[in-house]
């Protein structure tokens, strides 16, 4: 069975392929590294506080947008996570606004693949994994069917002309034939979300 998310968006205001040029981002651990930095001048809605600075691009019709978080000097990006609270994000948005921004941003992109089973098993879904224990009796009449793989695989590309990403699970059940239909219509989560480093 797999269960799959997939985006693709182009930006609202694209970055110009021509200024893309090598400069230095650091990392996480405060190391600086040679990236292709794009850049560009643009009015974009973002805000900024004694912790981090905040700043949406939007995609297409402005339906979707990406919100980068941006630590303060001398802070690191898990303290301004630590302080970014439901309550709080809530409140930067009403006071986030359209300003002139010179933008720079660097164009990346990254694959992580991870299997699930012991994360799955320590978080209390270890029956599911044991023949003779596992319970799908809602999907399939089988006493011996049993998940016997579940794998994680998580796909993002940014460039000047948006963002395309895809997270899939994989699962694997032995022991019986099975149909699963899965539709969804609308999503009201926020299924992509990281940090770059």
């Amino acid at each position: 069975m797999i269960n799959a998310l997939y985006f693709k968006g182009k930006w609202t205001n694209p970055f110009s392929k021509e200024v893309t040029k090598n400069d230095f981002f650091t990392n996480i651990d405060g190391e600086q590294v040679k990236v292709d930095m794009m850049c560009q001048e643009e009015s974009f809605r973002c805000m900024n506080n004694e912790k981090f600075a905040i700043a949406e691009f939007p995609y297409g019709n402005e339906a979707f947008s990406m919100v980068v978080v941006l630590p303060v000097e001398n802070s690191s990006l898990e303290e301004s996570l630590l302080w970014l609270s439901n309550d709080a994000w809530k409140q930067c948005e009403t006071q986030m606004s359209y300003q002139k921004l010179q933008v720079k941003m660097p164009k990346f992109s990254f694959k992580y693949q991870k299997p699930l089973n012991s994360d799955m098993s320590v978080l209390g879904m270890k029956d599911a994994f044991i023949l003779g224990l596992a319970d799908f009796r809602n999907i399939s009449a089988s006493e011996n069917l049993y998940l016997s793989s579940l794998e994680q695989f998580t796909y993002l590309e940014v460039n000047e002309e948006g963002t395309e990403s895809a997270q899939r699970y994989n699962s694997f059940f032995y022991g019986s034939p099975i149909y699963i239909y899965d539709k969804r219509k609308e999503y009201g989560a926020h299924p992509f979300y990281g940090t770059s480093n």
